[in-house]
């Protein structure tokens, strides 16, 4: 054991939250000089200058001597994993470290006053210090009450004193064995992550010292019961100086709001509670609050860069034991076939994910007995074409199954009645003719329709087959119509071809658009009219030929660019930003708003109608990265055309863009799904995309920026991807597997 220390403070957080944990490590160093800090971060450590201060020791959460740690860390979600952490990080500053006393707080705890109270008890042989949510009853029927400190917790877990003695050590010991798989959100089955388990504490600790002083740790759930008065630097309590206070749930961007939790207060607060609140968002503001992102915590992915979701999560913990790190394995295993299920549409596979979902939720497993082709059916369809939008699931955990139902329907016709012999001729010609459908139609949403001869039996005819270009999720229902007239649908990408799985009669087979990654010739930045030494971001958007200007704006999201770029570059001259209204001769109302977009700030520059020459390749050739922000693409043509510049991407990493774009060929940008408004896109029924997070991509933009070659290797990883898998040649060899197993039309038009 290391040499005995007095007083050790520490809070546990995400990067999205150090600068709370800001804000509470400068008021203990105010008021308890003598204590050494430590922030726990429940997370990997980011590259981002002044995010961690040099006075505080921080403590990976990897680090903590916790076993089978992938497991651990995969099992929980974000708040759930914060709070596993603790008896781990207890035990590590006591045992290891060597402290006499370690006091724990919330990361969203300011302190007003020495803490007397709490230190004097642990020195005088305390072995724990609890602080219950209330002191009194509270019998209203309006909640927070007792009643919700029953299924909570009677202790809030907020804050937490220990000393190093025999008797703390046992209780902490027996908390982290808990911990280690039962640290879950579910109040209904009598579990809350950490802290339910210490109502037991008191029992299993005859020393343990319950705090009933009211001017300690107080919340919404107790402040009907304590008087808050006095001023800035003169708080008090039932007339008593405030000791700390915890803002749990509170948003500095909206401090009329006292919680998230208890809205009963919103715009009511007294005129203490108010300043106090008022002051408090403005530490936590100047402390960088909203500047690091959700997006970056190191435990939301597999690492294919798929999201977990908590159902995910969920299901994980149904094994003790799984034998390689999750975030690696576990979502093959999701995709894998479940035994037992009815096996008669080989279109229909029940997942071992899907089996789960149905063993959840109970309005599945009481209908559907899945030993039966019909509930099969009834359950991959709601799981390929409603759970997304449902449930909020990351499309790669939907897409195997869609390919398989989206496929169903294939039977080995030959496109000819040549032995599927096709000339180089014949497939020249029909790139060229899919080439120029594409071109004539650039940013428009519609289907491209081709015939290609075929002779099934013998019966002249020709097989039709439609291109669709749309961007969203689900379809409209007069696409679909037309749609399922083909003989079949090359959807250019999964995205696409997911969209449409379990919706038409006909096959629909992903058929990428063809990308060739060589380089442009780049125009020149002079004739572009922007500086020639500046780091310049590009963004762009095709208005010109879309009829409505404010439906491009919303889907295509340059506002969400022009945020982000003023977000990381906020002094002038560090960078720029291009931005190119794409389309031919645009009208003066439409450059007036376009204009309005840069809201004349200096590093801002607008280039207007089409981009001439090699398109526009040549010009993100003349800048340094590209920047989409967009809510969803059908195709991720825009990051192609990046890649074959050779510049970086930094983009929204939803729908078609994350087949392309990955963290090994890219910066994804995070996002949250929303519902698309009626008004802002028709026909938008039911529909969701994505809003992407702006303090992600600002950060990404200052990456990109700080490190140069490493954003050099992700544009050669994304070249090879484009040359592997969206070559002229490597899409026609599709294209022709296709035309050699097509099935038979269904209504030939003749010859």
């Amino acid at each position: 054991m290391a040499e005995s220390r007095t007083l050790a403070v520490f809070t546990i957080c995400s990067n999205n939250y150090v600068p709370a944990a800001r804000v509470l490590l400068q008021s203990v160093r105010q008021f308890h000089a003598e204590a050494d800090l430590y922030l726990c971060l429940a997370d990997e450590m980011i590259r981002m200058p002044g995010l961690y201060d040099a006075a505080w020791t921080i403590v990976e959460a990897r680090s903590l001597p916790i076993r089978d740690f992938a497991a651990f860390a995969f099992r929980y979600d974000i708040l759930e994993f914060n709070t596993a952490l603790k008896p781990f990080m207890f035990q590590h500053l006591l045992e290891q470290c060597g402290y006499d006393a370690v006091l724990y707080f919330d990361p969203d705890i300011e302190l007003f006053r020495p803490l007397d109270e709490v230190t004097q008890p642990l020195a005088e042989g305390a072995s724990l210090i609890l602080t219950p949510h209330m002191c009194a009853p509270c019998e209203s029927p309006a909640e927070p009450n007792d009643l919700t400190i029953m299924r909570a917790g009677i202790y809030n877990l907020g804050f937490l004193g220990a000393a190093r003695c025999q008797e703390s050590s046992d209780v902490i010991a027996w908390w982290a064995r808990r911990l280690r798989y039962e640290c879950v959100n579910a109040q209904s089955e009598g579990l809350f992550v950490d802290q339910k388990f210490m109502d037991l504490a008191p029992a299993f600790a005859a020393a343990a010292h319950i705090c009933r002083d009211t001017t300690m740790n107080v919340a919404y759930w107790n402040l009907r019961q304590r008087a808050l008065g006095g001023t800035e630097g003169a708080w008090t309590v039932d007339g008593a100086p405030l000791g700390f206070f915890h803002y749990s749930g509170f948003d500095p961007e909206q401090p009329a709001r006292l919680s998230k939790y208890d809205t009963r207060l919103d715009g009511a607060m007294t005129e203490p509670l108010q300043r106090l609140t008022e002051s408090y968002a403005t530490k936590r503001l100047a402390c960088g609050h909203g500047s690091v992102s959700a997006a970056t915590y190191a435990y939301g992915r597999f690492a294919s860069g798929t999201a977990i979701h908590p159902l995910v999560r969920r299901m994980f913990r149904q094994h003790q034991l799984w034998p390689q790190d999750p975030f690696d394995t576990y979502e093959a295993y999701l995709h894998e076939r479940c035994p037992g299920t009815s096996r008669a549409d080989p279109g229909r596979i029940v997942t071992n994910f899907m089996q789960f979902l149905h063993g959840h939720f109970p309005h599945l497993h009481t209908r559907l007995d899945l030993a039966e082709p019909a509930p099969v059916r009834e359950l991959v369809d709601w799981f390929v074409i409603h759970s997304a939008n449902d449930l909020g699931f990351d499309l790669p955990l939907i897409e195997p199954a869609a390919e398989r139902l989206a496929t169903r329907r294939d039977r080995r016709y030959p496109a000819r009645h040549d032995g599927g012999t096709r000339s180089a001729a014949a497939d020249a010609a029909l790139d060229e003719q899919i080439r120029l459908a594409l071109a004539a139609g650039r940013g428009r949403e519609q289907i491209h329709l081709f015939e290609a001869p075929a002779e099934p039996e013998g019966q002249p005819g020709f097989l039709r087959v439609g291109i669709p270009l749309w961007h969203l999720a689900c379809f409209p229902e007069d696409w679909l119509v037309r749609l399922n007239e083909l003989d079949e649908v090359w959807a250019p990408s999964r995205f696409l071809q997911t969209a449409l799985a379990g919706r038409l009669e006909c096959p629909v087979v992903t058929v990428p658009l063809a990308f060739e990654s060589t380089a442009r010739v780049p125009r020149p930045r002079h004739a572009l009219g922007l500086p020639e030494h500046r780091f310049l971001f590009f963004a762009s958007f095709d208005c010109g030929s879309c009829p409505d200007l404010e439906k491009t704006l919303s889907r295509e999201n340059p506002h969400g660019a022009i945020a982000a770029f003023r977000r990381a570059f906020p002094r002038d001259g560090m960078a720029g930003l291009v931005l190119h209204g794409a389309g031919p001769e645009l009208a003066p109302d439409r450059i007036e708003a376009l204009r309005a977009l840069g809201d004349g700030h200096p590093d801002i520059f607008l280039l207007e109608g089409s981009p001439g020459g090699h398109g526009r390749a040549s010009l993100i050739g003349a800048t340094d990265a590209l920047l989409s922000l967009h809510r969803s693409e059908g195709v991720a043509s825009l990051c192609a055309e990046a890649l074959r510049a050779g510049r970086p991407a930094i983009a929204t990493g939803y729908a078609a863009t994350r087949e392309l774009l990955t963290e090994r060929t890219g910066y994804p940008v995070g996002f949250q799904l929303i519902p698309v408004a009626k008004a802002v896109y028709q026909p938008a029924t039911q529909q969701s995309w994505a809003e992407p997070d702006i303090a992600h991509a600002a950060w990404l933009m200052q990456r990109l920026f700080e490190e140069p070659g490493r954003a050099m290797k992700l544009v050669s990883n994304g070249r090879a991807l484009l040359q592997r898998d969206y070559s002229h040649n490597q899409v026609a060899a599709v294209r022709r597997r296709r035309l050699q197993c097509q099935e038979a039309p269904r209504e030939r038009r003749r010859a």
